[in-house]
């Protein structure tokens, strides 16, 4: 049986679209009139969107003997453009006996939508050959519109401006804004005004393709500028005019022209358009205030799925990411169908917000819907899974990709690097390496961060390489990956060569490589290094002044603390948590208690690290008493105290000779506080009986411990003992330390002194001998 035989309803059926197609089969049946059943059928090709349905169809037509009807031909053209298959459309247009004009069009239009740009020129030669049809405006402006970004498409629009020119089409309002798009496209400026100057008459598309130009080039003068000289034109801006200005301001520090503009909207009375609606949502989001953005978002329908994209992305871009979770379950449950925009923004939300089951309830979801997984859908997934640190999960999405692009590529890198999983990320990238996508400057900071393991020194060297090979070793972002790379690897001069043949620092630069200088015991340099940044056109930021401060507080150095906290205070810098946190560990470390103190009482947001410093500065100078008030502030403002909270409690304990007071914390720990004591607080506990001189006390307490007495308790206690003089006890102690550490020549030398404080040489050298012989 032929297609023809089929009876229309089975046929419309087997294609699986509407009545219309049907209806005009059924005409088709009872033989009607052509000019009644085209239109029908013309209008059911615009249902169609799947190669399969138009191949049965076109079969269909070929029996029915309708393939010579030229409309309905160049419907099909248009049809198999639309299915991406580009050469049926070939095929059906050179079957055509009676190529009209349309034909020409609607073909055309198609070879530049897919790039084949050549044959869309071969096809303009023969157009102006045939006698039957001439290009007009419509050819024009279908073949300008449709120009994609193929390497070769800005020389073919060059032609097409050329052509036009020739016909004389270029004063033709239409075929100059084709014209304007397609220069805007490829962003030729000079090019696009020159067309722009010459327009006799411009229109509203005409003044926003250019100021589009402008916005693209981030250049907020000129576009303001052309949106002015607009409306003094007369041409009132639309929906896209201000679409295009929006994308201007949609950063934090364009707040206050963010709302003039929106304004301007609300006084033109667009603010209710849809899609300007929702760009104003993420206007909003963007510059990162979401009460406007949601006061805009329940300004629009909320049944909308464009607006519940909108607002969802936006609370994800900005962090919130349980809120915008909570959006779409609220969208959910109003029965508003997510499509894969919709996904993508709550997938990205799961992963800021950690939320794996929320994550795979979605994924879940999106395989239940049948939700079109495109490559951005797919790659949403995988970043969620990484994020999330279910790395299987992660790379059983990338696995079951049919294509991966440059950011799948870095997702699955990132996912196994920021989880431990450093080979595996190695080998995703030495196979990104062989495939035909080029790594970015993101997909090296990724790779590098799976480098910084020592033991990958070789592997980290070989990524340096290949960034230097990409053209991408001179990329600021990758520079400092780079400078982190050689700094855990501890290369310190691998990691100044590269700092100085950075062609340019950046702040991040800066403070990396002062933050190596310190890490590895160069404080000196690290201090010289901030001296030298001072004098460059780059800016501290607070993590640069955090790593200074952290500098001089090890060093003792006061004098170039407080020049720095002089700095801050000349900034006018915000004191936040971090920089208030550093300045009182560095007034501690120096001993300006008094001064760490100060800082201490304006900071008005207090971890625990913070009440750690300043207990620490107390302890560690002799102020035991103050300490313990402060412990007892702390306890009233009901901040949890933790181990090293206990280490300086007891230290304070000891210099203030409060030996019960400290049994009592000691005993009061893990049951009132919820502390185990470790190694550390019994170390402490024994320093404070020995400063006490209750030794005979330090030593049963050392026995009846719970924990197995290390050498650094034995320490401690000898210690002790050289303080009060005592060679028993002190005898002890030195054989206990060596014999869980033998090789330790410490106490022989604690021993040796307790020796000489008694006067007993001969057996002091009896002690060298021993020392220096093991025994």
């Amino acid at each position: 049986m032929t297609l023809l035989h089929l009876e229309p309803q089975r046929f419309g059926n087997l294609l699986g679209h509407s009545s219309a197609l049907v209806d005009a089969l059924q005409r088709l049946e009872s033989k009607e009139k052509p000019s009644i059943i085209y239109p029908l059928l013309i209008k059911a090709l615009g249902q169609i969107s799947s190669l399969p349905s138009a191949n049965k169809l076109y079969a269909y037509a070929v029996s029915a003997g309708l393939e010579k009807h030229n409309p309905l031909s160049i419907c099909l053209i248009d049809l198999y453009s639309r299915c991406n298959s580009i050469q049926d459309a070939h095929a059906l247009f050179r079957s055509m006996a009676d190529k009209r004009i349309a034909s020409y069009n609607t073909i055309i239009a198609a070879c530049v939508k897919h790039g084949h740009h050549e044959e869309a020129l071969s096809l303009f030669a023969n157009l102006f050959k045939t006698q039957h049809a001439a290009p007009n405006k419509i050819t024009f402006i279908r073949a300008l519109g449709g120009v994609s970004h193929h390497k070769a498409a800005l020389q073919y629009g060059m032609i097409m401006h050329t052509l036009i020119v020739d016909c004389g089409l270029h004063s033709d309002l239409f075929i100059s804004n084709a014209i304007l798009s397609m220069y805007n496209r490829y962003s030729c400026l000079d090019e696009a005004e020159r067309v722009f100057k010459q327009m006799s008459t411009r229109d509203v598309v005409s003044w926003t393709t250019m100021i589009d130009m402008y916005v693209q080039l981030n250049d907020k003068k000129r576009s303001l500028q052309l949106f002015c000289r607009m409306q003094s034109a007369g041409v009132q801006p639309n929906a896209v005019t201000y679409m295009t200005l929006v994308k201007l301001f949609s950063t934090p520090a364009a707040l206050a022209e963010a709302k003039e503009i929106h304004a301007l909207i609300r006084q033109s009375g667009l603010e209710l358009d849809p899609l300007l609606g929702n760009t104003l949502i993420s206007m909003y989001g963007k510059c990162g205030n979401l009460a406007e953005a949601r006061a805009m978002y329940s300004k629009l329908n909320e049944n909308d799925v464009i607006s519940w994209n909108s607002i969802v992305a936006a609370y994800a871009q900005q962090g919130f990411c349980k809120n915008a979770l909570s959006l779409f379950r609220q969208g959910f449950m109003k029965g508003l169908k997510p499509n894969s925009v919709t996904f993508v923004s709550t997938l990205d939300a799961c992963a800021g917000s950690k939320a794996l089951a929320e994550g795979q309830s979605l994924h879940s979801l999106i395989q239940e819907k049948n939700i079109y997984r495109d490559i951005v859908l797919e790659t949403a997934l995988l970043n969620m899974y990484g994020k999330c640190g279910s790395v299987e999960d992660a790379k059983h999405v990338f696995d079951g990709m049919a294509t991966h692009n440059v950011v799948s590529w870095t997702a699955i890198i990132s996912a196994f690097s920021q989880h431990g999983h450093a080979r595996d990320a190695l080998n995703a990238f030495y196979q990104l390496m062989v495939s035909s996508v080029r790594p970015n400057n993101v997909t090296f900071v990724a790779i590098l961060e799976a480098c910084t393991n020592p033991d990958l020194q070789a592997e980290g060297r070989l990524i340096h390489f290949a960034a230097v090979w990409n053209g991408l070793d001179v990329d600021s972002t990758v520079g400092n990956a780079l400078l982190n790379m050689y700094s855990n690897c501890g290369q310190i001069d691998d990691s100044l060569t590269l700092f100085d043949m950075l062609p340019t620092h950046d702040v991040i630069a800066w403070t990396a490589m002062i933050g190596t200088y310190s890490q590895y015991g160069h404080g000196d340099k690290a201090l010289e290094l901030f001296a030298r940044m001072l004098r460059s056109t780059a800016n501290p930021n607070n993590v640069t002044l955090v790593c200074v401060l952290d500098t001089c507080a090890d060093l003792s150095t006061l004098a170039e603390g407080k020049l720095t906290h002089a700095y801050m205070v000349e900034l006018q810098l915000d004191l936040d948590r971090d920089l208030g946190t550093a300045l009182v560990n560095m007034y501690g470390k120096c001993g300006s208690v008094e001064e760490a103190y100060n800082i201490f009482l304006v900071l008005g947001d207090k971890d625990l690290v913070c009440w750690n410093l300043m207990f620490a500065a107390y302890a560690q100078h002799g102020h035991g008493k103050l300490a313990l008030q402060l412990f007892h502030t702390m306890e009233n403002e009901r901040v949890q105290p933790n181990s090293y909270t206990f280490i300086s409690v007891l230290n304070a304990c000891s210099h203030a000779g409060l030996v019960e007071l400290g049994h009592q914390y000691l005993d009061s720990m893990k049951p009132k506080y919820g502390v185990t004591p470790t190694s550390e607080h019994y170390v402490c506990m024994v320093d404070l009986l020995g400063r006490a001189g209750r030794l005979e006390e330090a030593e049963k307490f050392i026995r009846k411990m719970p924990l197995p007495p290390s050498a650094a308790l034995w320490m401690s206690f000898l210690s002790a003992c050289r303080l009060h003089s005592s060679l028993e006890w002190g005898a002890v102690a030195a054989e206990n330390v060596r014999k869980l550490e033998p090789q330790n020549l410490a106490p022989y030398v604690v021993l040796s002194n307790i020796y000489a404080a008694l006067g007993r040489w001969d057996d002091l050298a009896k002690i060298g001998d021993c020392k220096f012989t093991g025994v």
